[in-house]
């Protein structure tokens, strides 16, 4: 099987549709993460969801987590969830060495029922979610909550502790603030002209893994 991995792994490269920017003024959900990003068979990776809206990242949002059924077969292995913590546990044995399950999160807010997929494979090379250092504001790195002057257009970008591929995604959120070319790094944050607070998002997407980084902002 093993002209299946290359299909399976576009798959998982492929997961970018982010939220844009405008679809933030109401609750969205921006990744999911498992960690460890793939699993051997019997394995459990830990899931972890992360939802925002105009006001920034949502504590604890009421996910209902399910695991689709592929074709043919019952939904493959077990989810585990006890209020605090998501645990996804692989099937011993698999119907193909790799296979592909998806884990759906679904989200019901006051204006509509939100879903998200989540690829899980199982067997197969490891995955690694890219490990974010943090994010830097005109080459300095954000170790606090960033402040910024009405008006002021500064450089943002995230700092990742090995270099990213080539198949690498971003995404940035401002609240306040804009980005017009929200899909890079490094790219130009505008902040407002009127004062407020908020914060700064990234989503990185590489190599099947998922991770995101939030700072508070300032504007003064």
């Amino acid at each position: 099987m093993k002209y299946l991995l290359p299909a399976l792994l576009a798959t998982l490269l492929g997961c970018t549709d982010f939220a844009t920017p405008a679809e933030l003024e109401s609750t969205q959900i921006l990744a999911i993460q498992s960690e460890p990003a793939s699993l051997m068979p019997g394995a459990t990776a830990t899931l972890e969801i992360f939802v925002a809206d105009q006001d920034g990242p949502v504590a604890d949002p009421a996910v209902t987590w399910t695991i689709q059924p592929q074709v043919g077969l019952p939904a493959l292995g077990t989810l585990i969830d006890d209020g605090s913590t998501v645990q996804y546990t692989a099937p011993e044995i698999l119907p193909q060495d790799p296979t592909l399950v998806t884990v759906e999160a679904r989200l019901d807010t006051a204006d509509a029922t939100l879903v998200a997929i989540k690829a899980m494979l199982i067997g197969g090379p490891p995955l690694s979610n890219p490990e974010i250092l943090g994010i830097t504001v005109d080459d300095t790195l954000a170790s606090g909550p960033v402040t910024l002057a009405a008006g002021q257009e500064s450089t943002i970008a995230v700092e990742l502790a090995e270099p990213p591929s080539d198949d690498v995604s971003y995404a940035w959120y401002a609240r306040p603030g804009t980005i017009d070319e929200y899909r890079s790094s490094p790219t130009l944050l505008v902040a407002p002209e009127e004062a407020g607070e908020g914060w700064l998002i990234v989503v990185v997407r590489d190599g099947g893994g998922t991770s995101y980084h939030s700072v508070p902002v300032r504007v003064q």
